[in-house]
Order: C-alpha cells, then sequence, then structure tokens
C-alpha cells in the first residue's frame, strides 16, 4: 500500500521583523505555541532558525541570555545571529522611534536568505516557512522556488509586502491566529510612531519564551 511521504519543512524567523510587528500591535508571541501551529501531524520538521543581531556576551543581560538558552536547549530552534553594532553617532533618522539608538544590525536578513536559498538547492526541505513581512526576501522566495520548493509566508496583515505576498506560495497571517499562539493576552495598543526601547516584560512568566525576549537586545529597529 502507498503510503504518503511527509512534507520535510524549515522554518525561518525575521527576528527583528517579528519584535517590531508584537510591538506595534502590544501583543507577546509563544514560541511554543507558534510552533505547535506551523508544524501539521504529517510534517517532518527539518530544522526551527531564528535569525537577530547579539549584543557581545558580557553585555547581554541574564534573561536574554536564559531565552536563548531556552529557545536552543527547550525548543531546539537554532538561533543564527550576526553582532550587534554600535554607533556612537547615531543619525537624524534614528530618532523617528522617539530616541536615538546608538546600536544597529547588519546582515541577519542576508543570513536568512542565505540559509533559505542553500537550503533549497541542497534538498533539506520541501516546504520553507518564512516569518516575515520584508519585501526584501522577495529575490530569495523566488530561488526557492526555482528550486522546486514551496514557499510558506506567515506575517502581520498590514505588515507583510505585496511583492513578498505574491511571490509566496501560500499565505498565513498571524492576526487569525492569535488566540492560538499568544502567550497572554494584553489590551490593544494602537500604533505609535514612539518607540520604547525597554523590551524586557519585568513581571515573570511561567508560559513559554516570548518574541519581545529574543529581539535583538536593543528594543531598536533593524536596518533592512
Amino acid at each position: 500500500m502507498y503510503r504518503h511521504r511527509p512534507l520535510f519543512k524549515s522554518i525561518f524567523i525575521d527576528g527583528p521583523f517579528l519584535f517590531h510587528c508584537s510591538q506595534t500591535l502590544n501583543v507577546r508571541i509563544d514560541f511554543r505555541k507558534l510552533k505547535d501551529w506551523l508544524v501539521q501531524p504529517d510534517d517532518h520538521l527539518v530544522s526551527i532558525n531564528y535569525y537577530t543581531a547579539l549584543p557581545v556576551d558580557h553585555e547581554m543581560d541574564d534573561r536574554h541570555r536564559s531565552f536563548l538558552r531556552i529557545l536552543t536547549r527547550d525548543l531546539k530552534i537554532r538561533v543564527r545571529s550576526v553582532p550587534l553594532l554600535k554607533n556612537p553617532q547615531p543619525l537624524a533618522e534614528e530618532f523617528r522611534f522617539g530616541a536615538p539608538s546608538h546600536h544597529y544590525s547588519k546582515g541577519e536578513d542576508i543570513l536568512l536568505a542565505c540559509d533559505m536559498v542553500k537550503g533549497a538547492y541542497l534538498d533539506h526541505f520541501d516546504v520553507a516557512v518564512l516569518i516575515s513581512g520584508d519585501g526584501d526576501f522577495t529575490p530569495a522566495v523566488q530561488q526557492v522556488l526555482d528550486a522546486g520548493k514551496q514557499v510558506i509566508v506567515v506575517s502581520f496583515k498590514n505588515s507583510l509586502s505585496h511583492a513578498l505576498e505574491f511571490a509566496s506560495s501560500q499565505t498565513l497571517y498571524l492576526n487569525d491566529c492569535m488566540d492560538k499562539i499568544q502567550l497572554r493576552k494584553v489590551p490593544y495598543r494602537p500604533k505609535t510612531d514612539q518607540y520604547n526601547e525597554t523590551f524586557l516584560d519585568p513581571e515573570p512568566e511561567e508560559a513559554g519564551p516570548s518574541h519581545t525576549d529574543a529581539c535583538t537586545g536593543t528594543g531598536f529597529p533593524a536596518d533592512s
């Protein structure tokens, strides 16, 4: 009797994108629940990869370090990172979020794109799940499709590039499943141009780690 081969699936998470969108919408995503929502019973999960920029070890606070340890040890999520860089003289455009940033990141999106395209051509997966809405990933998505693979883009509706949505094999909206993946319910906060550089919730959580603890470690927008 013929048995259907399970789909081999790899997940690629654009950490800064997820962090900034979640801050704007005032939601916290539980990574355990997100993983369960994305992976179907018949799927074979190849890997989950989280892309971000990290400060040097002595500048990383204990909670951020603990979060990364939970991701890698408990959830088996591979953290792929680039160095978090210091900018001694913030540029004028960095004031648009309310406070100048003395840090910036560069390259985590390129790292993600390279890993996704490489995995496609090495036949590591049948389906790439890209959690992002950044239109800069459109050429990489097209390359993965040209390799004969599928790409599922997962994003918030109002933060999704039309080009990326059009290029993907399928689009899933995080807005439609917040009751399944949210760490806890919080009051809705309208979008604002003011950006709070404090990204950690001081209240302890008993549930799984959230995206808020896994941002670049600065609370500022990564360059992309």
